[in-house]
């Protein structure tokens, strides 16, 4: 192979490479959560996330909306891993910071494996149990009637209306994970499908994941570096804004 084609062989792949040091920096000055797993996870799922989530991958834009937060409490979340997928433990969903009525029994995995949370980054809509997805969707429901919206009636909570402009003041939406709270904003909660059309992109669970597992999906993800540690066996969550502002203070 000639110096040159070599040289542009490297420079090809000097993006993903970059990324991934990042990445190894990332799980260091983030809090993480603890895992349960005994098994590993390929490396393929890591190299697509951090694909994905880099500031180097072509996907990022610096243009889009303030980015929520993250907050990792000292323990972190319990994460394990079975017959492919990561699972994670949700405790419950507050929206504007009052805790929503959910029997915790219906997000947990039971004696038999069923049910559960898992984070999937090759799904895009986040599916939870009807029984967790009702009081979050009532809320998100009476909050846009108040804004007086017209609703797209052929698509279960969608709306004309443009997500950074109409719901610039939209709630925090909050999932308790074991250790862990994640803040949502409407930008991890809503899509645009259109140029005036906008969905929550939260559904509830039509059977078509793992033991009726929820899953929690890369749109409500976005805007945020997910790491996976696999010699530590734990997961680390960063928000785009707090992953820059520890490169500028180091």
């Amino acid at each position: 192979m000639e110096i040159a084609s070599l040289f542009v062989l490297h420079a090809r792949y000097l993006p993903l490479i970059l990324a991934f040091l990042i990445y190894a920096a990332t799980t260091t000055i983030t809090s993480s959560a603890a895992t349960t797993t005994a098994a590993k996870k390929p490396l393929r799922l890591v190299t697509k996330l951090i694909h994905r989530d880099s500031i180097l991958s072509p996907y990022y834009n610096a243009s889009d909306p303030p980015v929520p937060q993250l907050v990792v409490m000292d323990t972190g979340s319990s994460l394990f891993w079975i017959i492919g997928f990561y699972y994670l433990t949700l405790q419950g969903t507050s929206f504007e910071g009052r805790k929503l009525e959910i029997d915790p029994q219906v997000i947990q995995r039971n004696e038999e494996g069923d049910g559960g949370v898992i984070i999937d980054s090759g799904r895009t809509i986040t599916s939870l149990v009807r029984d967790a997805f009702q009081p979050l969707k009532d809320e998100v429901a009476d909050y846009i009637d108040g804004l007086k919206l017209e609703k797209v009636s052929e698509l279960p909570l969608c709306y004309k209306g443009i997500v950074s402009q109409d719901l610039k003041d939209f709630p925090k939406v909050t999932f308790h994970f074991s250790g862990a709270d994640l803040d949502l904003s409407a930008a991890n909660m809503f899509h645009m499908i259109d140029v005036d059309t906008f969905c929550l992109f939260v559904e509830p669970l039509n059977g078509d994941t793992p033991g009726g597992a929820s899953m929690i999906g890369v749109v409500l993800q976005q805007y945020f570096n997910v790491a996976y540690d696999l010699k530590e066996k734990t997961l680390s969550f960063l928000s785009f804004s707090q992953f820059l502002g520890s490169i500028d203070k180091n």
